[in-house]
């Protein structure tokens, strides 16, 4: 979902429909916080679920939220909005990289 999202970003060209590609974030974070419930519920001990639920959340939000203004601003003046928002698309495509190899799909 994010890859989808952050590509219809760079693709956008009319103000107006950059807002409604931002409704998106409606569906994604919601499914975001279900799925990393779900590999915590397989991954991490009972006794242990509800604080490394909360120690990913923090994690996924707190490094993002220091990592991406920095990394963005260096990308967006190398390459421009369209590429940087392309580039941090592809993000995603490293995570489920990195998935399959954890879960040896």
């Amino acid at each position: 979902m994010f890859l989808i999202r952050f590509l219809l970003y760079a693709w956008i060209q009319i103000p107006i429909y950059f807002l409604y590609a931002s409704i998106l974030q409606l569906v994604t974070f919601p499914i975001v916080v279900f799925c990393s419930k779900e590999e915590f519920d397989e991954l991490i001990d009972e006794r242990l679920k509800t604080t490394a639920q909360m120690f990913a959340m923090s994690i996924y939000m707190g490094v993002s939220l220091f990592v991406m203004p920095i990394l963005c601003n260096y990308l967006v003046q190398s390459f421009g909005y369209d590429v940087s928002l392309c580039i941090v698309s592809l993000f995603s495509i490293l995570t489920i990289i990195l998935l399959c190899i954890y879960k040896k799909l």
